[in-house]
């Protein structure tokens, strides 16, 4: 598992999925079955934006495949789960799951100036406020 810095709290995970250690390989769970990219991210890890969204977000033009943006969100939990179950070898395995419902979103070009963490912060105090 990848490890957090601990100096810099906020900063950006590579969301790559590691080689489970016993099997040596990505796992299939979370990729749809037709998606053979490498490296493999999961398929709960992506954003699919309609003519709608990307109207409401200011994209006017659609950016060519492999352009890379920056996201900025604020989201709900929705869901939070911790299970035990016992794999196929009878080892038992600890799941912890979390949906988060997308509910505030700002995406950019990834040349433009990239918002703060401070932005971020005053962003989502603001937004929090709003939502009470």
């Amino acid at each position: 598992m990848a490890e957090r810095d601990e100096e810099q709290p906020n900063a950006l995970v590579d969301m790559r999925d590691e080689p489970d250690e016993d099997e040596g390989e990505s796992s299939d769970i979370g990729h749809p079955p037709d998606v053979a990219e490498t490296p493999k991210y999961k398929y709960g890890h992506r954003i699919t934006l309609d003519h709608d969204d990307m109207d409401k977000l200011g994209i006017d033009e659609l950016p060519k495949v492999g352009h890379k943006v920056h996201v900025v969100a604020h989201g709900e939990v929705t869901h939070a789960s911790d299970e035990e179950h016992q794999d196929h070898e009878g080892k038992t395995r600890r799941h912890k799951r979390v949906e988060i419902q997308l509910k505030r979103m700002h995406v950019a070009k990834a040349s433009e100036k990239k918002p703060t963490i401070r932005d971020a912060v005053e962003s989502g105090i603001k937004d929090a406020s709003d939502e009470e």
